[in-house]
């Protein structure tokens, strides 16, 4: 945990995705309006970096080379009740981005998503919401 000052906590966030770029271009942004960030490119990964530190908020893709979003989703809030998570997606083989996102909120229950691409203002509004 970083401290500036005596009791001023920065908000931790994690953020899954296994797009090596998108995920630096993410992470950068988000640093720069002063949150710590802890990046993982696996759904596993992501899973034991929580564990270890954890985070106020999880970003994660739902597409990612070891589970699907629904499953990564579903674990993440087996192993941390209450984890605040907001899902991306740019979309797959099969489906377009907002048609994982719909399942997604369908299946696991929660209401913060974001299809790709999507305008970075959106991004820090939503998190704001989230931490706020």
């Amino acid at each position: 945990m970083i401290r500036f000052g005596k009791n001023i906590k920065v908000q931790e966030i994690l953020v899954i995705e296994d797009d090596k770029d998108f995920s630096e271009s993410l992470c950068q942004m988000l640093a720069s309006r002063g949150y710590g960030v802890t990046k993982a490119q696996t759904g596993r990964d992501g899973l034991d970096l929580l564990k270890q530190h954890p985070a106020d908020l999880v970003i994660t893709d739902v597409v990612l080379p070891d589970q699907d979003g629904i499953h990564m989703i579903l674990n993440l809030q087996k192993a941390f009740p209450g984890v605040k998570i907001i899902a991306v997606s740019g979309g797959g083989r099969c489906a377009s981005g907002e048609e994982y996102l719909s399942d997604i909120q369908l299946y696991c229950h929660i209401e913060h998503t974001l299809a790709r691409p999507f305008d970075k203002n959106k991004l820090f509004k939503m998190v704001r919401k989230i931490l706020s």
